[in-house]
């Protein structure tokens, strides 16, 4: 009876490992993606390229992504006002003892930019 207990509870105890350790990186995109998304929002307004590069490398270093600066993309078009900050990367996750690993495809995105608002009626 006890070593029944003792199973069932190292179990449990792996199983909350494993799925911190699984889910830690969609937490962490999360985060990262409302820096892109603040990022975006920026460089609409006000801002240039270069200016958002160098903040998507902060925000990178700062929430531990595994992305470098060839995953970047970012659009602004001057006219307009479109801009679209794109980051890909992937995280590989395995669980203590290596029996299950999840590779985790991350693409968050932020597109802005001026929009024509329609005419109210009179």
């Amino acid at each position: 009876m006890n070593l029944k207990k003792i199973l069932v509870g190292l179990l449990v105890i792996y199983g909350v490992i494993s799925g911190w350790m699984i889910g830690a990186p969609y937490i962490r995109n999360a985060m990262f993606g409302n820096d892109v998304d603040t990022i975006a929002r920026t460089l609409s307004v006000d801002g240039t390229i270069l200016q958002a590069r160098n903040q998507l490398l902060e925000a990178v270093r700062i929430n531990g992504i595994p992305a470098r600066e060839e995953n970047f993309t970012i659009v602004k078009d001057e006219q307009t006002r479109q801009v679209l900050v794109e980051v890909r990367y992937s995280v590989s996750v395995t669980t203590p003892l290596g029996l299950y690993t999840h590779v985790w495809n991350f693409k968050p995105s932020a597109q802005y930019g001026l929009q024509r608002l329609p005419t109210p009626g009179r």
